[in-house]
């Protein structure tokens, strides 16, 4: 119960400095609004995720090839 609580809790902190970042660099960083940066903007997340599950991925691939390699 106590790990459900503090992955909420990170879960929480994560969004609340997300939307607090989004809140002030809107002025910072000014964008067109394009068709382009549009698209870029809704599947920049999608993306990121690929990349990373993908990463997780291939280090799995690796960490079964070292033990299947290894003799007892």
């Amino acid at each position: 119960m106590k790990d459900k609580i503090i992955f909420i809790t990170k879960v929480l902190i994560a969004s609340w400095l997300l939307s607090v970042g989004i809140k002030y660099t809107e002025k910072i960083l000014v964008l067109a609004p394009t068709n382009i940066n549009a698209i870029s903007i809704v599947f920049a997340p999608c993306f990121a995720m690929v990349a990373f599950l993908g990463w997780k991925y291939l280090q799995d691939i690796n960490n079964t090839e070292i033990k299947s390699n290894e003799k007892p």
